[in-house]
């Protein structure tokens, strides 16, 4: 095979495998732009990817190899044909022909009658006039010439050469339609190849060793514009990148693909993040000449993915900043989500979490009722469950689940939260107590009201009979003693009110030193010789908004429950110090408001107490004494004292140890009040006026009606609060004072000095009551100008207070 032959098809060769290289890089870009690793799998992929590049090769072989090589042939079996034309030209299957300088047919073989008949020519006629110039062309420049003649379905290729003996023109034809058909075909496969780049969404450029752009699809021109080709790629870079440095490893030779993010300034001037896939491209010899790279815009992509991961930190977040445990699991029970606070609670990792399930957190009948609640979520939506859960060091706490249905990727789960309801608890206890006090507070309201009344009989009769009785007689003393008993009766009820918080307290400043100094003898009596009595007290004065005489009792009661604790001596100490509460105080001893206070402690070295006694000593009729060596009112009394006054009151105390009560009283910057100066016996005067009296409880009733006449007044009485409206109307001329009940059937008090105002604004009313807080307060009738007088009552001292009403 000739030399040149041989240069020829090596160049056929290095084409053919360039042509095959950036085949299959874009069928790797198309593969990648379609994403087609989603839906179809791997061994399919490498099929398809090789059948196509097979194609492919098939189309660029019959291009670069077949057809030239055809061609190549035809040539060398041309010249072999015209050398042996030259001897057998009538033998040669291709059409021989001689033409003269004019276009005259000299010679033709059999094989050029199909040419012949085209032409319509014979041996020694002219030839059509395009073949005719074509010989004229060939004479005049002597260089051999191409003609290409269609002949029905034949192609003919007609060489046309000068004749080395003569002036006449050789033409030499053979049969190139199958070269022309082929021809087409890869012509028509080039144009779709073009068409294929065309309508790639993705863009794809080609740079050179020096990283300027030499190449761009239909995407590359309207992502870059048209002037795009001759300018580096750096242009185009929107900051400092180190893109170069990333795909350096192409330019020195490297054949893996190259994924870089980008940058990039579109032609607009907009910045977009673009996603590169980079591969080398290389001459025949295997020199680099530049890279070709495809690239995507995910600007939106990323976006979204930023915006995914942001609402996750976020949710995770706000998960783990929840109070409560929160938690999703499936319907096998695989915990599939939870947050810190679970891990915090339960004490589990999360590798521990994730291999376990919900009822894996409870033992016993809880276990039981989660997972009824568990199924209860699958098959009603929702649920809501109170179990003790428990941590992996065996922790026990009270929480309140609630869950609802939820659908995680088609899969029915659960999704919800555990809030820890010890706290809750605690406050259910605590309400249960002060609904329990509250209940026990107006029994004994309701007592000593109606015990009042009594009281009130008692006295009044009792004060008359011991009135009319000799001195010295016998029967006077003796009913001197129901009267003592009477008035301690009075103490108790008024005991009693104090714990229903139902009683006045008649407040003043008081020196609480002076308080405790003026109490001692008397304590000093209350408790035994063998027990040693101290005071520690404040040099400064500490002076209190309060009733003297309920802080003495409640100072009594602590004494005596100190002695009963020191059945074989020991010691009682009573102090007072100024102590000031802070926001830090309040917050370590969980009671209290800022402030400074006066510090009363109660501390003996007794017995004690253990901490579930401490828990129930400020509770009523509970009593750590036997039956009948104490009420178990005491304490619950005294407590009720402290708080009417707006204190505190706490105990210390352990088995063995002793006890420490303390009192907290808000200190007052009120001056103390003179001492009171004993009053002279005020002399109880009568008089002729008409008195509306108005009490349901009959006894009273007739008392009072019996001890005011006695005393020169006229009574008019009335059962009820109706009654005592109509009876005024009827009287209302002749009645000078309303003595009236504030409690009463039909009407109350209140609402019977209202009708009464209306007809006479300046009538004088005065109400009498066990307690003053059944209907309204003190503080209510004071600002309506009415006066009262609180049951049980001295006779003498209603008669005096009518007395004082009246002559107002």
């Amino acid at each position: 095979m000739p030399e040149k032959s041989i240069n020829a098809y090596f160049r056929i060769g290095l084409k053919l495998l360039a042509s095959i290289g950036c085949t299959e890089l874009l069928i790797m870009t198309i593969f990648r732009f379609i994403r087609i690793e989603t839906w179809m799998p791997p061994l399919l992929i490498d099929l398809t990817d090789t059948l196509i590049l097979c194609v492919m090769a098939s189309f660029l072989i019959l291009y670069w190899v077949v057809n030239p090589m055809k061609i190549l042939e035809e040539r060398e079996k041309a010249k072999e044909a015209i050398t042996s034309l030259a001897r057998f030209p009538e033998e040669n299957p291709s059409p021989v022909m001689r033409f003269s300088f004019d276009g005259t047919i000299l010679y033709a073989n059999l094989a050029s009658l199909p040419l012949r008949n085209l032409w319509n020519s014979v041996i020694g006629q002219k030839v059509p006039a395009y073949i005719a110039n074509s010989v004229m062309d060939v004479c005049g420049s002597g260089v051999s010439k191409e003609v290409e003649v269609e002949c029905g379905d034949t192609i003919f290729s007609l060489i046309m050469a000068c004749s080395k003996s003569t002036q006449d023109i050789n033409v030499y034809g053979r049969d190139i339609t199958e070269r022309k058909l082929m021809e087409e075909s890869l012509r028509s496969l080039t144009l779709r190849y073009k068409a294929i780049l065309a309508a790639v969404p993705d863009i794809i450029m080609e740079v050179d060793n020096n990283k300027v752009y030499t190449w761009a699809n239909k995407a590359g021109y309207e992502f870059f514009g048209d002037d795009i080709i001759g300018k580096e790629a750096a242009l185009y870079f929107e900051g400092e990148q180190q893109i170069y440095i990333m795909v350096q490893p192409l330019f020195n030779g490297s054949d893996e693909v190259i994924y870089v993010e980008s940058w990039q300034r579109r032609k607009d001037g907009g910045k977009r993040l673009l996603a590169w896939w980079c591969r080398v491209l290389k001459d025949s010899e295997g020199n680099v000449t530049g890279v070709l790279s495809t690239a995507k815009d995910i600007t939106e992509r990323k976006q979204a993915e930023e915006q995914i991961r942001n609402e996750k930190a976020f949710s995770e977040a706000m998960l783990d900043s929840l109070p409560g445990i929160f938690y999703l699991f499936d319907h096998t029970g695989r915990i599939l989500r939870w947050n810190r606070t679970f891990e915090t609670v339960s004490g589990y990792s999360a590798e521990d979490v994730a291999a376990m399930s919900p009822l894996d957190f409870f033992t016993g009948d809880d276990r039981t009722l989660i997972k009824e609640s568990i199924g209860k979520v699958f098959e009603t939506g929702a649920t809501n469950v109170e179990g003790t859960f428990i941590s992996k060091d065996g922790r026990r706490t009270p929480h309140y689940f609630f869950g609802v249905l939820f659908v995680l990727d088609g899969e029915p789960c659960c999704i919800g939260m555990g809030i820890d309801i010890t706290q809750l608890k605690h406050l259910e206890a605590q309400l249960r107590h002060a609904q329990k006090m509250e209940a026990v507070g107006t029994l004994a309201g309701g007592i000593a009201h109606d015990f009042n009344n009594i009281l009130n009989v008692i006295m009044g009769y009792g004060s008359m009979v011991f009135d009319s009785l000799e001195t010295g007689s016998r029967s006077r003393e003796q009913m001197n003693e129901v009267l003592i008993a009477a008035d301690r009766a009075t103490d108790l009820t008024k005991r009693l009110l104090v714990f229903s918080r139902k009683q006045v307290v008649e407040v003043m400043p008081i020196n609480i030193n002076e308080l405790i100094l003026g109490l001692q003898k008397m304590l000093v009596r209350i408790i035994q010789e063998s027990i040693d009595f101290n005071l520690d007290l404040a040099a400064s004065p500490l002076i209190v908004m309060a009733d003297a005489g309920q802080i003495e009792q409640v100072l009594i009661n602590l004494a005596s429950n100190a002695r009963d604790a020191m059945q074989e001596g020991g010691r009682l100490t009573i102090g007072t110090k100024l102590e000031e509460m802070d926001d830090n105080y309040v917050a370590a001893y969980g009671y209290g408001m800022p402030g400074k206070y006066a510090l009363i402690t109660v501390a003996d070295t007794g017995q004690g107490m253990d901490a579930e006694t401490q828990k129930k000593i400020f509770e009523p009729f509970f009593t750590t004494k036997g039956i009948g060596e104490g009420t178990g009112l005491g304490l619950a009394i005294s407590y009720g004292i402290i708080k009417q006054h707006g204190g505190y009151i706490n105990v210390h105390s352990e088995p063995g140890q002793g006890t420490v009560f303390k009192i907290y009283m808000p200190l007052s910057e009120e001056a103390v009040s003179p001492d009171m100066k004993t009053e002279a016996a005020i002399p109880v005067e009568g008089g002729n006026e008409t008195i509306l009296l108005t009490e349901d409880d009959a006894s009273i009733r007739t008392f009072l009606r019996i001890l005011v006449e006695s005393f020169g007044y006229n009574v008019i009485t009335a059962v009820d609060g109706e009654d005592a409206i109509t009876k005024f109307m009827e009287n209302r001329e002749q009645i000078s004072l309303v003595l009236i009940d504030m409690i009463m059937p039909k009407k109350n008090g209140k609402e019977v000095s209202e009708a009464i105002r209306k007809v006479n604004s300046g009538i004088k009313i005065l109400f009498m009551s066990g307690y003053t807080m059944d209907i309204i307060n003190t503080n209510e009738l004071t600002d309506a100008g009415f006066d009262f007088i609180q049951k049980p009552f001295h006779p003498r001292n209603l008669l005096i207070k009518m007395r004082e009403v009246l002559d107002r």
